[in-house]
């Protein structure tokens, strides 16, 4: 290492030493200033906790001259942990900036009476630029990711969630026909492990751009979660889908096919569900329930069962008739909440359960109601 390197690096450190060794009075200024200059400064624990966490980064964008490029970029996520505004923030860094070159002005060893305190107001200002940059780099990361699955290059689930939530809406307002293809890849844990970790990874990626390839335009293409991707058809049949499912089943067999490290052949087929929506009946006549928790429960549901099958295989399903909760099923029988739920767990009513929400078919209700028909109730005296 050449004598300037040495020089600028070890400058760097004593600067940011002498951020720490000060620390207590910094944050006693910070928290004035901050309190002062904001229009609507923070409270007094979330000013106290900014004013801390952005002197310590401060000091390590110092030391480490710079934080974009480094894994430090990752310590900015605390920021968010702190609660604060982004303005909040930003004018928090510039303050501390100014406080930090005031107080190191008068250090016996980088301040302004030595001849190194041109090097260092440079690098303090270097370093509050750098946090900014930092903040607004981990912030677009952040988004990007929000939206898009980073794998797979498809829509995130919370996206592709709301997206199904949308045109559910859409199909009972309008009775139009939507359907939604669950794929799930067959065996990835198992090549994995034959064909070396991370080729699982690989898999994903490249069924991803093959899925967004396959289906047309209008249609969302999404990431469902580990080792699955979801399809939603607006506007298309239950036989429009089984045939797109079938001859993306197909192609994924046929044509995804790659070598691993060793050159052995890395071979993919999936397992699908398709779920179809069907509202029967004319429109506005009674309730329809089905939501987005039933009609992804369907969707997982015949993907195990595609699975149990061998795999490579596709179950269809319909969603058509209307389903009401335990609450709206003791209310259409007459009794109380409690003896629903012994019939489900008897088996007598049959239950869609998907993360606390319990669903019954109104069909099966209405068959149970007249085989065991209950006296009406009187009129009280």
């Amino acid at each position: 290492m050449n004598h300037q390197r040495w020089f600028a690096e070890d400058l760097r450190q004593r600067a940011a030493s002498a951020i720490r060794d000060r620390r207590d009075t910094l944050a006693a200024d910070l928290d004035v200033l901050v309190a002062a200059a904001l229009p609507e400064p923070p409270a007094g624990d979330l000013r106290a906790r900014l004013v801390t966490r952005v002197l310590e980064l401060l000091a390590v964008a110092i030391a480490d001259g710079g934080v974009v490029e480094t894994p430090r970029l990752l310590e900015v996520a605390a920021f968010e942990e702190t609660g604060a505004r982004l303005p909040d923030l930003f004018a928090a860094v510039r303050l501390a900036e100014r406080a930090t070159l005031q107080e190191l002005s008068s250090d016996g060893q980088v301040g302004a009476p030595t001849e190194h305190w041109p090097a260092v107001t440079e690098l303090v200002r270097k370093a509050s630029f750098d946090l900014l940059a930092a903040v607004c780099t981990r912030r677009a990361m952040d988004a990007s990711r929000g939206v898009i699955d980073p794998i797979t290059t498809l829509t995130s689930r919370a996206v592709f969630d709301m997206a199904v939530a949308k045109e559910l809406q859409r199909t009972i307002r309008y009775r139009h026909p939507l359907a939604l293809i669950l794929f799930d890849v067959d065996n990835l844990a198992a090549i994995n492990d034959r064909h070396g970790y991370g080729v699982g990874d690989l898999v994903l990626e490249r069924l991803g751009v093959f899925m967004r390839q396959f289906f047309r335009q209008p249609d969302w293409v999404g990431r469902y979660g580990g080792d699955s991707m979801a399809v939603l058809l607006p506007e298309t049949t239950s036989r429009d889908a089984q045939t797109l499912a079938e001859g993306a089943r197909r192609a994924v067999e046929e044509r995804l096919v790659f070598p691993d490290k060793q050159e052995r052949p890395v071979g993919v087929t999936v397992s699908a569900a398709v779920v179809a929506v069907t509202l029967r009946g004319r429109s506005g006549e009674g309730r329809e329930a089905i939501d987005t928790v039933r009609v992804m429960t369907e969707a997982e549901a015949g993907v195990k069962r595609a699975h149990a099958r061998g795999g490579n295989t596709i179950e269809r399903i319909e969603v058509a008739r209307e389903s009401l909760s335990v609450g709206e099923a003791a209310a259409y029988l007459r009794c109380s909440a409690g003896t629903i739920r012994k019939l489900i767990a008897t088996g007598t009513l049959p239950a869609l359960d998907a993360s606390g929400h319990t669903r019954l078919d109104r069909g099966a209700l209405e068959a149970y109601g007249r085989r065991h028909p209950r006296p009406a109730r009187k009129a009280a005296r």
